[in-house]
């Protein structure tokens, strides 16, 4: 049983991330220790795991088992009594392969090794022995992820890399580089680097997820950021070469669901009215902010999408406007942006509504913008702004539910869609969603639905109870 665990400790590590040239040191007191070290992290976690696996086994088995180690410890004396170099030869060999090195030694340095090499091995067996004898703690065998190889600044990928690798991904694809995402991608490699250390990102483990996942925790982030950060940190990692490897650890590695962190919700008949007073007529609030929201309301369009919006944008039709949202590379002009390809659309308005919108979109025919006070923030978004204003504004109205936000008028209009019965097809559209299944997961869910939407369930209820009687 531990025979085959030892023999498997050199396939343990991850290789390079890339096929680069040979790198060759001196089999240094660091370089020495720090090969000996992996053998011994890797084997005491081929340890660890027999001796869970006999917890419920009987006292026969447990006997067997110590008398391997037994006779594992004899012949291991006998190696370094005879400073025999077989095993150690074999497992340097199979690390200089995995990791594309070679060490420069004398033959005295060897010996040396070979020797300090084997009473490492012994010095663990017994170590083994005194935790199955109940004299010490099973931590006794671990040990300190930053005491192995590999190490950044002899091969592989350091984690501040990865966003670069992003980035170049981007560029090549001929997509727009934006600047906002790609600081949040810096920052994501940082913190990973931070957990990683000097270990490069081939030797990422389950470990340093969970570290991470307490480093972000820690700042407060909420359940929704930190499960957003991972998907981040997942996309970089699927451009390694170790895609496949880093896929299963993930799969192996859930995080745990956290009931407090609820989905935006959309505002009710009720609520919009309040909102229709509060901010639509509202003396008190300004002109471009009450055009603002009459205009989510009515086309459920994303903020920025609306800050982005020219005169060139929107074009009179029948009953009112037809409103062009657009990548600059689609019309050939501009700077704006859409979140995703399917997210390019056109939406018609109907006049009336809101009349002082419409007076707002007719006396800014000959500006910039239709809502030209925007300035863009270091990240190039106009909309910045006037978000954290109306936020304040429809915090102060609902203060018990941070859940409604401005955003939420795209969940209003999902949600009078439904109730108008309008083709799902037209409403994941109207909404610049790519998919149905997109647009049901997170704005026709049934988390979405309130009491009014319930009432038809209530009936149906109500009347079958009533023939009954």
């Amino acid at each position: 049983m531990f025979r085959d665990a030892e023999r498997n400790t050199a396939l343990t590590t991850i290789p390079r991330s890339s096929a680069s040239e040979m790198v060759t040191f001196v089999l240094s007191d660091d370089i020495r220790a720090r090969i000996i070290a992996t053998w011994k992290s890797a084997t005491a976690e081929q340890l660890i795991s027999v001796h869970k696996s006999l917890r419920e086994a009987p006292c026969a088995d447990w006997d067997k088992h110590m008398q391997e180690i037994e006779t594992a410890i004899d012949k291991i004396r006998d190696d370094l009594r005879r400073v025999r170099s077989t095993f150690v030869d074999d497992y340097v060999t199979k690390l200089q392969q995995r990791h594309k090195f070679r060490l420069l030694a004398t033959q005295n340095e060897l010996e040396h090794f070979v020797c300090e090499f084997n009473y490492a091995r012994i010095n663990l067996l017994n170590s083994y022995l005194d935790v199955t004898n109940g004299q010490a703690p099973v931590t006794q065998l671990l040990i300190r992820q930053e005491e192995i190889i590999p190490l950044i600044e002899l091969w592989g990928t350091p984690a501040s890399t990865l966003s670069e690798g992003w980035k170049k991904s981007i560029l090549k694809q001929n997509r727009r580089l934006v600047v906002k995402t790609y600081d949040k991608y810096k920052r994501i490699a940082a913190d990973l680097g931070t957990i990683m250390g000097r270990r490069p990102v081939e030797h990422i483990g389950i470990s340093d997820l969970e570290g991470i996942l307490s480093l972000w925790r820690g700042r407060v982030n909420s359940p929704r950021t930190v499960k957003g950060y991972f998907q981040i940190l997942k996309t970089m990692l699927r451009l390694m070469p170790e895609h496949e490897h880093f896929e299963r650890m993930f799969e192996k590695f859930r995080l745990s669901k956290d009931k407090t962190d609820a989905a935006r919700l959309s505002f009710t008949d009720e609520q919009i009215r309040i909102l229709s007073d509060g901010i639509i007529d509202g003396d008190d609030v300004r002109e471009d902010d009450r055009a603002l929201v009459c205009m989510m309301l009515l086309t459920g369009a994303r903020l920025e999408e609306i800050y982005q919006l020219t005169p060139s944008d929107l074009s009179p039709c029948q009953k009112g406007w037809m409103i062009r949202i657009a990548d600059s590379r689609q019309t050939g002009h501009g700077e704006s942006h859409t979140k995703n390809s399917a997210s390019a659309r056109r939406i018609p308005i109907i006049k009336g509504v809101f009349p002082d919108m419409d007076d707002w979109i007719e006396r800014h025919q000959s500006f910039a913008f239709i809502f030209p006070n925007g300035s863009k923030n270091k990240h190039g978004i106009r909309s910045a702004a006037a978000s954290k204003r109306l936020n304040r504004l429809i915090r102060k109205y609902f203060p018990d539910d941070k859940r409604l936000v401005l955003q939420s008028t795209r969940n209003t209009v999902a949600r009078i869609m439904r109730r108008e019965n309008v083709d799902i097809r037209v409403r994941y559209r109207f909404l610049g969603h790519k998919d149905a299944g997109i647009h049901m997961t997170h704005y026709d869910h049934s988390s979405q639905m309130d009491a009014e939407d319930l009432m038809a369930a209530s009936k149906a209820i109500a009347r079958h109870l009533l023939t009954l009687r």
